[in-house]
């Protein structure tokens, strides 16, 4: 067998030491041996939770509304991800129909741990014509549907799905009256 040298900190050096009964040789090739199979799959083992969404103002440019989405990604690896770029496209229905909002992109890498959760907030800003067009479909408040499309460092394909949560009625109806409400000069 090959002998491969691994160079680790004083500290953690010092913790070995003291478990003299472990064969580290031993426990290293698992851990590669476990992270090498986890690379051979396309895909990232990741998954999405999209709790709440908002309607807020911090469009400070054009003053329109934005669609605010706190997304949190599971990642469901024993060993760490980059995720290089988000990118999503968000819809509301009325459950007839699903009328496409629009599409953005969150392009900050951000590394999520081994079996822990990462964070990201996904903003889109709702188009004025959008707001007039969909100004009087919705009388409740009405599912919003976010297809979310995650690329992560050193996977051939990226992870994709879809993550649904709610527009509150309240908000919707503040965000379509400020749209409509004629400026003054």
């Amino acid at each position: 067998m090959p002998n491969v040298t691994i160079s680790v900190p004083d500290d953690l050096k010092s913790e070995m030491d003291k478990l003299n009964e472990v064969n580290w040789s031993e426990v290293s090739r698992k851990a590669i041996a476990k992270y090498i199979d986890e690379r051979k799959n396309p895909y990232p083992r990741v998954d999405f939770d999209l709790r709440e969404a908002r309607i807020d103002y911090s469009s400070f440019q054009t003053g329109l509304p934005a669609l605010v989405m706190p997304l949190k990604i599971h990642n469901m690896m024993e060993s760490e991800i980059i995720v290089d770029r988000i990118l999503f496209t968000a819809s509301f229905s009325d459950l007839a129909r699903i009328y496409t909002i629009g599409s953005g992109h969150d392009l900050y890498k951000k590394p999520i741990g081994s079996n822990s959760v990462g964070e990201t907030q996904l903003i889109l800003e709702l188009l004025e014509q959008k707001v007039r067009l969909l100004s009087n479909v919705f009388s409740s408040t009405f599912p919003c549907i976010v297809r979310c499309i995650l690329f992560a460092e050193g996977f051939k394909e990226p992870y994709s799905s879809e993550v649904r949560t709610k527009i509150p009625i309240d908000e919707w109806k503040e965000a379509v009256g400020k749209v409509l409400m004629p400026s003054t000069p």
